[in-house]
């Protein structure tokens, strides 16, 4: 098993398969890029998600190419997940990310089930009180701040990027 330290978080990585990973999603307290605010306890505990393509690009009929689970830890959100290697799209998004390393950037699909209006920095800021997670996915430039692929399995079981 290995240890990761970053930004304070130690993420353990266990040892498995080629595709798995590792990626931050969300980073708490903090205004993102669409002026939100998602703060603790924001995300149900544990949650079983799809992976879609990359740019979200399922949203518009392309197939999932994995499933992660979802939770929060400190002050981030993170995603463990599996691509499907079995599906030329799932090995494609794969040999993507792990190309990409930690400057792939993550975003997620989600229904607002409680939010409220506040400031921050005197600019108007909507406070995600409750959502309910669908999907995430890989993309160019998301919406979130300090998104990350924090770990990838090579072909041996090895962790893909270098620290």
């Amino acid at each position: 098993m290995a240890t990761l330290a970053r930004k304070g978080l130690a993420v353990e990585l266990k040892a498995g398969d080629k595709g798995e990973f590792t990626a931050r999603i969300v980073t708490l307290n903090i205004p993102d890029n669409d002026n939100d605010v998602t703060p603790p306890g924001a995300f149900p505990p544990a949650t079983d998600v799809l992976v879609s393509a990359y740019g979200h690009a399922s949203w518009g009929g392309a197939l999932p190419v994995g499933i992660a689970r979802i939770q929060e830890s400190g002050q981030e959100v993170l995603a463990e997940g599996r691509f499907n290697l079995a599906t030329s799209a799932g090995r494609e998004t794969y040999e993507t990310v792990k190309f990409t390393g930690a400057l792939q950037e993550w975003s997620y699909g989600f229904k607002v089930l409680e939010s409220g209006m506040d400031t921050v920095d005197g600019k108007p800021v909507r406070i995600l009180k409750r959502v309910q997670p669908f999907e995430i996915s890989p993309v160019l430039k998301g919406s979130g701040v300090l998104t990350a692929t924090l770990g990838i399995k090579s072909g041996d079981g090895a962790e893909a990027l270098e620290r």
